[in-house]
């Protein structure tokens, strides 16, 4: 049922998009890296790098552009529980997944070559595990987030940085996380423009 709701959610909004692209489109593709930050209460969490790929589409209006992507994004973190001496000795447990997201930013280019934009993330979980072991079960399947960044476009060529975060919990209990747990990401890509239309 989640997985039916964000394709619709995602067919309505490219279609709204559609209505609006005023003054032209751009089409690409885009691939690029994750650095994941697992944040919960409680524990030290280090950095896990993570692919991202797939492509993005870009309607402009009179003043302004909306751009959804659809990728894949690769996730995750490690966790460092605290020892409690002389019992409990530190304990790393690290947490790998995989999700396909659906950004939709707004946003406004400056100079003809920056952009800034902002908007919210839908992801939904296709894979999940940790150590070895699937813990799918464990997370929340479907996970609404934000992003905000600045892109630079040179011809056919663009590269982003781009802020991620959650509004939602990515966990609900997954070998002992805390059921609070959200993550931070910094996202870099890199992208290649090969349609486009008045533009």
């Amino acid at each position: 049922m989640k997985k039916i709701k964000l394709i619709i959610a995602g067919a309505g909004v490219l279609l709204s998009l559609n209505c609006m692209a005023l003054a032209g489109f751009e089409l690409g593709a885009k691939a690029g890296l994750n650095l994941n930050k697992l944040n919960a209460k409680g524990v030290t969490a280090d950095t896990k790098i993570g692919p991202v790929a797939g492509i993005w589409v870009r309607l402009h209006a009179v003043s302004f552009f909306v751009q959804a992507d659809v990728v894949y994004a690769g996730r995750g973190g490690q966790y460092v529980s605290p020892a409690i001496p002389p019992f409990i000795s530190a304990k790393t447990t690290k947490l790998t997944s995989g999700y396909l997201e659906m950004p939709v930013m707004v946003g406004k280019r400056f100079f003809k070559v920056l952009r800034l934009n902002a908007g919210p993330n839908f992801q939904y979980l296709l894979s999940a595990k940790q150590g070895g072991i699937d813990v799918k079960n464990g997370m929340n399947g479907f996970v609404v987030g934000y992003q905000a960044g600045l892109g630079v476009d040179v011809l056919r060529f663009g590269a982003d940085v781009r802020y991620d975060g959650n509004l939602s919990k990515i966990t609900s209990s997954v070998g002992g996380f805390p059921s609070s747990s959200r993550s931070s990401v910094i996202q870099v890509t890199f992208s290649y423009r090969f349609m486009h239309k008045g533009v």
